[in-house]
């Protein structure tokens, strides 16, 4: 993944690993500042021709948030979300 600020992330792994070598809950978060902007990138990201579920308000047992997870190409698992408010 590139950022419009030139931040690359690159996660790999090794040819000879099994397809899901990540554990069970395994994933990228990316906080953003506000709700706002977390249905922003979600626009971007199903304009780019990704499924990725409606944001709505995470209750995981700490702070809420509002977000979505989503696959990213190649199976990573992709937290977007901010604070509730």
């Amino acid at each position: 993944m590139l950022g419009e600020d030139g931040f690359a992330l690159i996660l790999m792994h090794d040819k000879k690993v099994a397809s899901n070598p990540y554990p069970a809950l395994f994933h990228v978060g990316f906080l953003l500042p506000s709700a706002e902007e977390v249905k922003q990138h979600h626009s971007r990201i199903v304009g780019a021709g990704f499924e990725a579920p409606v944001p709505a308000i995470l209750e995981r047992g700490g702070a809420r948030s509002f977000g979505f997870y989503y696959h990213a190409p190649g199976g990573v698992m992709v937290e977007v979300s901010a604070l509730a408010e």
